[in-house]
């Protein structure tokens, strides 16, 4: 059995959203040492990573899904969209 890595996604970095244009911007919580922001169980799903400094930030998320939000990066501060 071929086991099919994920699909890896660098995401594009965007100025802070004044408003997000009805796109939920996600903040992530200070507490715990993981870099990601959500994760679902879509083994078909990419993998985010931020623009800027690489670290992953979603997991098992469908794309259609990622278009809904703008992610904060918790390790350097940017804000990422798909």
């Amino acid at each position: 059995m071929v086991t099919k890595e994920p699909e890896a996604i660098r995401l594009n970095v965007v100025p802070e959203p004044q408003q997000a244009g009805g796109r939920a911007v996600l903040y992530p919580g200070s507490v715990g040492r993981g870099t990601e922001i959500m994760s679902s169980l879509d083994k078909d799903a990419p993998d985010t990573f931020c623009g800027k400094c690489g670290v992953r930030l979603t997991y098992g998320l469908a794309k259609k899904r990622l278009e809904q939000y703008v992610m904060r990066c918790k390790t350097c501060g940017a804000f990422n969209e798909l």
